[in-house]
């Protein structure tokens, strides 16, 4: 019997793209290769990936929509770009998913050409039930809408009670979904 050495495997070079963590109620339009985390419960991720200038644009939606008479799915008083920083606009779906679309459309995108993913809302809470929950709610919105521009949805990974941890590689499109560990 002849001894065969184990090789031991050859470091991976670190990936040279720029990690950014994308926190609650931010929206990032990656012209430029940048590897995105962000940490979802309840809130949602949409995603926007352009194959033909390989960007991607995404955002962390905490709630569904504004309560207040006009929303941004509809006609905005004011552009969310120009008062998020006040009104906190980019923690909801609605106006996360319209400013996403502007940024596209400035960089010559066209909606036909768009590929989203959604990701998120679970329902982390236990005592609510899923249909009545914000989880639930946020996905159902950021589809609607994802359906309603005619935006394809390549991918889902939504619902369940679980958390996800998400790595986003911006020129690729390509998607890393850890979840996290079951509530007790």
């Amino acid at each position: 019997m002849a001894f065969v050495p184990i090789r031991p495997r050859a470091p991976q070079s670190p990936d040279p793209r720029p990690l950014v963590t994308l926190g609650i109620g931010c929206v990032l339009t990656a012209r430029h290769p940048h590897r995105v985390r962000t940490i979802l419960g309840s809130c949602v991720a949409v995603i926007l990936y352009v194959p033909r200038l390989r960007l991607s644009t995404l955002c962390h939606a905490q709630s569904p929509e504004p309560r207040h008479e006009s929303r941004c799915r509809e006609a905005c008083p004011h552009p969310c770009r120009a008062q998020a920083s006040v009104t906190n606009e980019f923690r909801y779906v609605t106006c996360c998913i319209s400013a996403m679309l502007t940024d596209l459309s400035r960089l010559g995108c066209r909606k036909d050409e768009l590929v989203a993913t959604v990701v998120g809302g679970a329902n982390v809470v236990k005592e609510i039930q899923p249909d009545r929950s914000v989880s639930g709610e946020n996905v159902r919105i950021a589809l609607e809408i994802l359906g309603r521009e005619r935006i394809r949805v390549a991918r889902t990974d939504v619902g369940g009670n679980r958390g996800r941890t998400i790595v986003h590689l911006t020129d690729s499109n390509e998607l890393d979904i850890q979840l996290h560990s079951p509530p007790k």
